[in-house]
């Protein structure tokens, strides 16, 4: 199954977005955040959560760049594996 317009993922040190190309012109604009599954995007992390600054934009067949991300809270930190194939480990 594949979509017909792009997706983008937009993480920041504080917040979380996932934004659909709804009108299929290449932009994602604020208006463009998702509603799925009860959540409203974006999301604002938790007070002492922040996450490596990343845009991942996923195509119809929900490839994007490889990337990591690391998301701490506390002096702890979890790494994040974005895969090419569309894949977060």
């Amino acid at each position: 199954m594949s979509r017909k317009n792009p997706v983008q993922v937009i993480t920041s040190s504080d917040e979380l977005d996932i934004r659909f190309d709804a009108n299929a012109n290449g932009i994602f604009a604020d208006n463009e955040s998702v509603q799925f599954g009860g959540v409203s995007y974006p999301i604002q992390l938790i007070n002492g959560q922040t996450l490596t600054n990343g845009i991942f934009d996923y195509n119809r067949l929900g490839h994007t760049s490889g990337a990591s991300l690391q998301l701490s809270q506390h002096g702890k930190v979890v790494s994040i594996e974005v895969d090419a194939s569309g894949y977060v480990e």
